[in-house]
């Protein structure tokens, strides 16, 4: 039943509703973030990764292979949303985990009690 269960949890609608629900909670809500009618959610079941973040156009990748908790899922799309703020930021480093995509984590991290390496 847990493949199940991660099938019911991680849909497009929960992606979006956990992405908009981010954006109001801060630090993402000072961010300037696109609104989530400009983003595609897409849930992939086949992707070896937690999650993309594609840019041209928007649109944020959820892999169901490797999660199947509600934590774990909130966790991806917060991180795929430090990507999309240091895009936005023009930062050319965005798709990398380099310092200010530390630092950002890090933050996140400390507010939420996420670990900051699952980040």
């Amino acid at each position: 039943m847990v493949g199940q269960s991660s099938k019911e949890l991680i849909t497009e609608a929960s992606i979006r509703a956990i992405y908009e629900m981010l954006t109001k909670i801060y630090p993402f809500n000072t961010w300037k973030l696109p609104s989530s009618r400009k983003i595609k959610f897409v849930v992939d079941h086949k992707i070896d990764l937690l999650g993309q973040m594609h840019m041209k156009p928007f649109k944020m990748v959820i892999g169901t292979k490797h999660q199947e908790h509600f934590i774990t899922v909130v966790t991806t799309i917060a991180h795929e949303m430090v990507h999309l703020k240091l895009y936005l930021d023009k930062d050319p480093s965005y798709n990398v985990h380099r310092k200010n995509f530390r630092e950002k984590t890090a933050i996140i991290g400390e507010l939420f009690g996420f670990d900051r390496k699952a980040l």
